[in-house]
């Protein structure tokens, strides 16, 4: 992989805030409801967690980050990937270090527990955009052709470590043409 050559850039988010119409939606027996839905820092549903107990609409766990400014918002959107590093810049849990968990309206955050139970919308975060431009050097891909290939990725102290197989054959299949991927691990844009 090309991993020594990839770009790591300074990305300038904070916690957004929740929003809300003003209105009501309804639910399957006619009744009105009004759920929470994304944004904000949700200090109880976290990655990993089950989805359907939650009475929430859209529910994105941790921390939801975006920017004011659209351009900004559309950087930080494209540049961050799975398991890049983000600190606090601001607030009480200035310091304190997450990962990029995924994205949805907004990029998604996972920190600490003590970090989330003190952050609030409109702190400042920095994301440490890398991951972009990530190829596997030693697959040749026909241009206007993909391959399907079920990646694992394995990080450590010393590297990034993949294997590499076709989605239904498993992990050391040869890949076939076609247009499905799975890629798992960070550094991987979501």
């Amino acid at each position: 992989m090309n991993t020594d050559r990839l770009v790591e850039v300074g990305v300038q988010a904070e916690v957004a805030h929740p929003t809300h119409p003003g209105t009501y939606a309804v639910d399957s027996y006619g009744r009105p409801i009004i759920l929470p839905g994304m944004a904000g820092v949700v200090a109880n549903a976290r990655v990993g967690d089950p989805v359907f107990p939650w009475a929430a609409d859209h529910l994105e766990p941790g921390v939801s980050a975006g920017n004011p400014q659209r351009d900004r918002y559309q950087a930080l959107q494209f540049l961050s990937c799975i398991g890049n590093v983000v600190r606090v810049l601001t607030g009480p849990a200035a310091g304190a270090k997450g990962r990029v968990t995924g994205k949805h309206a907004f990029v998604l955050i996972d920190f600490p527990q003590d970090a989330l139970d003190v952050l609030a919308p409109g702190d400042g975060l920095l994301v440490r955009a890398v991951g972009q431009g990530l190829r596997f050097l030693d697959f040749d891909v026909t241009p206007g052709q993909e391959y399907a290939y079920r990646v694992r990725l394995k990080f450590t102290p010393t590297g990034v470590h993949p294997s590499i197989g076709h989605r239904d054959k498993g992990v050391g299949a040869p890949p076939v043409p076609t247009l499905w991927m799975i890629i798992f691990g960070s550094l991987i844009c979501a």
